[in-house]
């Protein structure tokens, strides 16, 4: 086998683009172990955003022993809202298929806030952590994400579905991705949906320490390293304690919020042709 066929077997051909903070850690962990699909050890490769200048020798090392496997996926939640990310990839995987997952904007918005906030003091305001992260409201209005996506990827390559779904019948949900991803049901023992909550950090600095080292292995291409690192129950025991994270948001924030949002659910509603104000409950009818 020459090289360039080496190269097209470990390309992958399925990847989720995201919303973050949606099942990314569970669709990973329940696909790793169906036996036709590979997921590389390192979740959220970032190469098509981050790490492009890297190479496609690079990006293919990272499925190496995939090359039999039905469907190999590259699992990295930023996509979506990085513009450039779609066109690399409908030039380089030009029939992989795609993956989203859509998250009620404030619901989404408070987990994202939630998990940023595990390394300041337990009790800060959802606002005070939010005043740090201004630029991750926008990252709420998926539907012009989705459309630039769909104006690159034939729609019919892509899944996009709900996280409500996913919450209400994981193993249905996972039947779906399955189905469109070509492959037999493989049903894991635990299907259930709670992964990666977050928890607080032991110490600011302890927390600091682990961002660099992170950092750090992103820096040299090491993200397998990385992945393992961030899967070790050890690791997370001395970075993190078992204290979910508390942020305190009002009744008012959240009707501020979705009063924001509520422009983006019904665009989101018309172009998936979904009744995402209902579901979500933003009509009270």
């Amino acid at each position: 086998m020459n090289s360039t066929d080496t190269l097209r077997r470990r390309l992958p051909n399925a990847v989720y683009v995201g919303v973050a903070r949606a099942g990314s850690t569970w669709l990973a962990e329940n696909l790793a172990v169906h036996p036709d699909v590979f997921v590389p050890t390192a979740k959220d490769l970032y190469f098509f955003d981050r790490e492009y200048g890297r190479g496609l020798d690079w990006y293919t090392e990272h499925f190496r022993g995939g090359e039999d496997c039905a469907v190999r996926i590259d699992i990295s939640h930023d996509y979506l809202h990085v513009p450039i990310a779609a066109p690399r990839i409908a030039a380089d995987l030009p029939d992989a298929t795609i993956l989203a997952c859509v998250r009620e904007p404030v619901d989404w918005l408070r987990s994202i806030v939630t998990y940023k906030a595990r390394n300041v003091p337990s009790g800060t305001s959802f606002q005070h952590v939010l005043s740090q992260e201004l630029g991750i409201v926008a990252g709420g209005f998926v539907s012009n994400y989705l459309r630039h996506w769909m104006h690159h990827i034939d729609p019919g390559r892509m899944m996009v579905y709900a996280y409500d779904d996913l919450k209400a019948d994981p193993a249905r949900t996972l039947d779906a991705i399955q189905d469109k991803l070509g492959l037999d049901h493989h049903m894991p023992t635990d299907v259930e949906t709670r992964r990666n909550a977050p928890t607080q950090a032991r110490s600011p600095l302890v927390a600091r320490s682990g961002k660099a080292v992170a950092h750090g292995l992103r820096r040299i291409g090491r993200p397998e390293v990385l992945g393992r690192l961030k899967r070790s129950p050890v690791v997370g025991r001395l970075l993190y304690s078992q204290r979910l994270v508390d942020v305190i948001v009002t009744d008012e924030e959240v009707a501020t919020l979705r009063e924001f949002y509520r422009p983006e659910v019904e665009a989101l509603s018309e172009l998936l042709d979904r009744d995402f104000l209902r579901l979500w409950c933003y009509d009270p009818k």
